[in-house]
């Protein structure tokens, strides 16, 4: 997704020396490493610096456990705890 941002040729259209492949892995990684270590409040799809799967979450989770509260697996205020743990 952000090589179709980025303007030039994209690493599977190159042609490396193994040196220069290692090379490349390499930073990749690091680029990668510090792309994954930025803090988000919660996960999804980031635009504009926000998460945007909050809501759709919430309901996920609201329809998956409903029949855990049902069956007495979990109490509400147990449920809800989690709820607000994950979202």
């Amino acid at each position: 997704m952000i090589e179709r941002k980025l303007e030039g040729v994209t690493a599977d259209k190159v042609t490396f020396t193994q040196e220069e492949e290692a090379a490349f892995y390499r930073k990749l990684v690091g680029l990668v490493s510090e792309f994954h270590s930025i803090p988000v409040k919660k996960f999804g799809y980031l635009g504009g610096g926000e998460d945007r799967m909050g809501a759709f979450f919430e309901d996920e989770f609201d329809e998956r456990v409903e029949s855990l509260e049902e069956k007495g697996v979990y109490t509400a205020d147990e449920l809800q705890n989690m709820k607000d743990i994950l979202t």
